[in-house]
């Protein structure tokens, strides 16, 4: 491929992250089902206006407790905005998530000199990993991820490259607030410093924990949580090989979207990503283990290979595997998978990169071209029309066939929102339902004002004694 400077990269990148970030806003995907982002506004909003970062959607069925983990960063980036309607929060967000995504393009790539690797190589690594479809939605939606990798990769530019400075101490408090992968790669490096027994790495490694863990106190200090533990552990007969299975099928669907193999294979796309998978997985490991052996780059393997061990190790204390679990490993598997076809042929690796190059591409045009999937998008907009009309009563109640979509309620009306199993104690509330007939035919006696969309209603009931 002909040689890309820098500014080259950085240009494909830009051009490739905007049209992600047109079709994310335009379609209106910066929500979905059960999103934490309405969970994380929450938090902002009681932060605004209390002090205090307690939630006001309920969590184990009660409002106003203390977030269940430390990773609620995304709320302080919020906090300026949440006076804001929720649109304007999600769309201001996902413009700095983008400038974060395309910062990266610097230190990775010096990442890449630094160890020796050839300019080929890092030309396709680096095109690859923002050229990916599903790696730059994640990073656009205004939850912790987007911050969280920014800061890392941030954060090893400075542990490894620029060692005159100590910037990474800085990125390492940081960085757990919004999530602790940052901890798997403050591990790896530990790791290859002892590997490759390099005294000043190890040293700065050991520091960065250490910032890390005082950044994680001091953020508890200031808004507590309460952890009850590092998670669930998967709940199987035989964790080893369902886990493999899982972390194969996770490891494809960063580099080729779910929905695009459910198109594709229909009923038979689990056993084609499983398959897929698995192969994309040996290759991993095969790539890093074989350049172990060898004197160029085996730092860089080693590290890559540390990465993405601790990163499958976080897996076993929680409840699924999902692709998002792995970003943080995602440039080191596509180096690895870059280098293992590069082995085989020159042209493999010409031809497996242009071709996922050219898919995600594909994706993209695909994104923009068409609506969105999301099952709830018509609730959605319907919630957006009828907002404007509720009272500002303190209390909003849903019907009980819409508990599972009540998280963005509190976008739109930024109150809590409950489920009306019962005739509610307050004389004055907000009421949401697909059809809210049954409850006006009990609460008959109170004055309503009844709005209707597509799909929803809204009636606003005051039942104060006249």
């Amino acid at each position: 491929m002909p040689s890309l400077t820098l500014k080259k990269l950085l240009a494909i990148a830009t051009v490739y992250s905007i049209f992600c970030w047109v079709g994310f806003v335009a379609r209106g995907d910066y929500y979905h089902k059960q999103s934490d982002q309405f969970y994380y506004l929450s938090l902002a909003d009681s932060l605004r206006e209390t002090g205090e970062m307690k939630a006001r959607i309920a969590i184990e069925g009660e409002e106003g407790t203390i977030p269940p983990t430390a990773n609620t960063g995304i709320a302080l980036l919020m906090y300026p905005l949440s006076s804001l309607s929720f649109d304007a929060v999600c769309i201001s967000l996902s413009v700095f998530y983008l400038i974060l995504h395309l910062s990266s393009v610097f230190p990775l790539s010096r990442l890449l000199l630094h160890f020796g690797v050839s300019a080929k190589i890092s030309h396709w690594v680096i095109l690859l990993y923002f050229l990916s479809f599903p790696l730059t939605l994640y990073k656009l939606r205004p939850v912790n991820e987007g911050a969280s990798f920014a800061l890392i990769h941030w954060f090893l530019y400075f542990l490894f490259v620029d060692r005159k400075r100590y910037w990474f101490l800085l990125f390492a408090l940081l960085a757990p607030i919004f999530r602790v992968h940052i901890v798997a790669t403050e591990l790896a490096a530990l790791a290859t410093s002892i590997f490759n027994r390099s005294k000043q790495v190890a040293l700065r490694a050991i520091a960065s924990i250490g910032a890390s863990v005082a950044g994680l106190g001091i953020y508890s200090l200031l808004f507590p949580f309460h952890q009850k533990g590092l998670g669930q552990p998967l709940e199987r007969e035989s964790v080893i090989v369902p886990a493999i299975l899982e972390t194969a099928v996770a490891l494809l669907h960063l580099m080729v979207p779910e929905s695009a193999f459910t198109l594709a294979f229909g009923d038979q796309r689990r056993a084609v990503e499983t398959l897929l998978g698995l192969l994309a997985l040996i290759a991993v490991l095969y790539s890093f283990l074989r350049n172990l052996r060898k004197e160029s780059n085996k730092e860089l393997h080693f590290f890559g290979l540390a990465v993405f061990g601790f990163s499958v190790l976080f897996l076993l204390g929680s409840t699924t595997v999902i692709a998002r679990f792995f970003t943080v490993a995602y440039f080191w598997i596509l180096l690895a998978l870059v280098v293992f076809f590069n082995q085989l042929s020159p042209k493999a690796a010409t031809f497996f990169s242009g071709a996922l190059i050219a898919l995600n591409v594909a994706l993209v045009a695909a994104f923009l071209s068409t609506k969105t999937t999301n099952p709830l998008y018509r609730e959605f907009e319907d919630v957006k029309k009828l907002a404007p009309k509720a009272k500002d009563y303190a209390h909003v109640y849903f019907d009980p066939e819409f508990r599972f979509n009540s998280r963005f309620l509190y976008g739109y009306l930024r109150r809590p929102a409950w489920v009306l199993d019962k005739l509610p104690p307050e004389e004055r509330f907000v009421y949401v339902s697909r059809e809210p007939s049954r409850v006006l035919k009990k609460l008959s006696f109170c004055k309503s004002e009844i709005f209707r969309a597509d799909a929803l209603s809204l009636v606003n009931f005051d039942c104060a004694p006249r």
